[in-house]
């Protein structure tokens, strides 16, 4: 689910950056709500931590550690511990900051979702995701920078990245029946791109139609095999025999053959700016946290809990 929630962005020059969803991934979206209370018996009120004098109690943590409906699973106790220490300090530092989600904000973004408005322990969580993703942006975004050098740089080193094999620009055109096919076959002239797309948008019942035709662009190995093999035999131009397959009666024709390359920069710049972006908002994000944690006074009272030890040190001193 938290992929799926897109942030916001300036565009515009390669200084500016946002934060991505992806960031707050360690952050475990199924437990972005913190528990407001729990009904369970006085006797679960262990202490467990302090953070910052704050009492930290076994059962607020286990409420946090509640399963998504969807899941059925608790991820491990100690990483999930550490997840729920820092939203805790995240969230004291939003308020410290004057930082909150409007309340229209808050149902523009419950729109994009299509989430209906009434869920409010959905819309508490996507609350707080949110306003963690304001809270971060303010803090490294002037550690976050791309230039251009950054990406040319990047194009260089992962040349393998950016090779393309031998492919072909496909057209096809779908009929429900042989004999349609073979009379649709009667109308096209071999070598003709842009009858052949034509009569496709005419006559094709494929979802192609509509784009006259094309089907796309392929390297060897990335379709069907019963399709690879007429393809593959076909010269630029040239228009393939009815072949049938359980989808119908196709015919083909390969626009043009394409020799091995690699990808132009100005081609996959962009997707470069963003992998890089990423990145770097990832190495802020980590330091920022990290300088939170080492800032507070924190004290975990169940080392089963504590994350700062190696799980070999704890299983030895037990």
């Amino acid at each position: 689910m938290l992929a799926s929630l897109k942030s916001n962005h300036d565009g515009g020059a390669p200084a500016r950056c946002w934060i991505g969803t992806a960031l707050l991934l360690p952050l475990g979206w199924a437990a972005c709500g913190l528990p407001a209370g729990d009904a369970r018996s006085p006797e679960r009120e262990t202490l467990v931590a302090e953070l910052d004098e704050e009492q930290i109690t076994l059962r607020e943590f286990e409420a946090y550690l509640a399963p998504e409906p969807d899941s059925g699973q608790v991820p491990p106790r100690r990483s999930r511990f550490r997840d729920f220490v820092v939203e805790k300090m995240l969230l004291r530092q939003a308020r410290l900051d004057g930082i909150s989600v409007a309340d229209e904000e808050l149902e523009q973004q419950m729109g994009n979702l299509q989430i209906e408005a009434g869920d409010s322990r959905f819309s508490e969580r996507l609350r707080r995701f949110l306003t963690f993703q304001k809270l971060l942006k303010l803090k490294v975004r002037d550690q976050v920078e791309v230039t251009s050098s950054d990406i040319r740089e990047f194009y260089g080193s992962n040349g393998e990245q950016f090779r393309v094999g031998d492919s072909g620009r496909v057209l096809e055109i779908l009929a429900d029946g042989r004999a349609r096919a073979q009379e649709i076959r009667g109308m096209l002239e071999p070598g003709n791109v842009r009858q052949f797309q034509e009569v496709a948008r005419l006559h094709s019942e494929g979802l192609t139609a509509e784009t006259g035709g094309v089907l796309g662009t392929f390297e060897r190995g990335q379709l069907p095999g019963e399709f690879e093999k007429v393809i593959l035999s076909l010269e630029p131009g040239e228009i393939s025999d009815v072949f049938r397959s359980r989808h119908g009666y196709h015919l083909f024709m390969v626009e043009e053959w394409i020799p091995r390359h690699h990808k132009r920069l100005y081609r996959v710049q962009e997707g470069i700016f963003s992998t890089l972006i990423a990145q770097q908002e990832s190495t802020a994000v980590d330091s920022y946290i990290e300088g939170l944690l080492a800032g507070a006074s924190l004290r975990i009272y169940d080392r089963e809990l504590d994350f700062r030890e190696s799980d070999d040190h704890v299983s030895a001193t037990n």
